[in-house]
């Protein structure tokens, strides 16, 4: 595999979207760490709290202010697009439509000229929802529109983290509280979940090859949800909280297996560096 060499003291430009997020902000600090000058596109409504640890400065876009003028003429190395709309409550299909597809697609046509592309993908079927549907139609549109650039498409499984708002650490903080009770479904959904530091260090073996198309990312072990949450409860010292099975439903659309190949990675010579045991147990130090 051809590996990418920059020029002593050259400058990678790189635009992300979503830096203000979970992962989109801890992508930021880790790109930041490599030496890249950033630009970052957010609303103004966006929370900057997890990027208040940046060390330089950065140019940042809010998007209500308009991107014609600020991207007209800039050229980027890279543009991380981990921005995401998942289309939760009650938005209706345009709505995640325009967030998903028409405005990142409006953002790049603004951009003169940019090399790679790494767009953070979702592992779900199309037609689990309206979020899948949209990711698809962006990479679509993004492969019809953009031939010629590189583009790096992560297909990520479930990433967790301390902080991050999702399911896992959900589950970990109620369980530290010892809440009297946690209403669940039958738990026999096998996922994959991923530290998310395993995702950065994937990403900065992916930077260093010439390798692009689809890169599914995530431990590559199967585990049912059950097992993960009882495992939770046990290093959690909880002895208390009734796990209740099977009060929750399954979604119409469960998705009751998903569990990603990692060869591709593997064969680059990555392997993840945390269980998802010691995952948990950094969120609870941080808890």
């Amino acid at each position: 595999m051809l590996r990418r060499k920059g020029l002593p003291g050259q400058i990678v430009n790189s635009l992300i979207t979503g830096a203000t997020g979970f992962l989109g902000s801890h992508i930021a600090l880790f790109l930041e760490e490599l030496g890249h000058s950033l630009t970052i596109i957010k609303r103004k409504s966006s929370s900057m709290e997890r990027l208040n640890h940046l060390k330089k400065e950065h140019l940042f876009l809010d998007v209500e202010n308009g991107l014609k003028d600020s991207l007209a003429g800039k050229e980027f190395d890279y543009i991380f697009h981990i921005a995401t709309n998942y289309g939760k409550g009650d938005q209706s299909y345009e709505e995640v439509y325009e967030s998903n597809v028409v405005f990142p697609l409006s953002a790049f046509s603004e951009i003169e000229k940019f090399k790679t592309l790494i767009n953070f993908d979702t592992t779900l079927p199309v037609e689990v929802n309206d979020y899948a549907k949209t990711k698809h139609e962006f990479l679509e549109k993004i492969r019809s529109k953009y031939p010629d650039v590189r583009l790096i498409n992560l297909k990520l499984e479930h990433f967790f983290g301390p902080k991050d708002g999702k399911f896992i650490n959900y589950i970990t903080d109620s369980l530290i509280k010892g809440l009297p009770s946690l209403e669940l479904t039958l738990g026999t959904q096998v996922r994959d979940f991923i530290y998310y530091k395993d995702i950065l260090s994937a990403i900065k073996l992916i930077l260093s090859t010439e390798i692009d198309g689809d890169i599914p990312i995530g431990s590559g072990e199967e585990r049912p949800i059950k097992e993960l949450i009882l495992s939770i409860k046990k290093l959690t010292n909880n002895e208390t909280t009734l796990l209740e099975w099977g009060k929750v439903p399954y979604r119409k659309s469960e998705v009751m297996y998903s569990v990603a190949n990692i060869e591709i990675l593997k064969n680059l010579g990555w392997r993840p560096q945390y269980s998802f045991e010691e995952g948990i147990q950094e969120i609870i130090n941080n808890s």
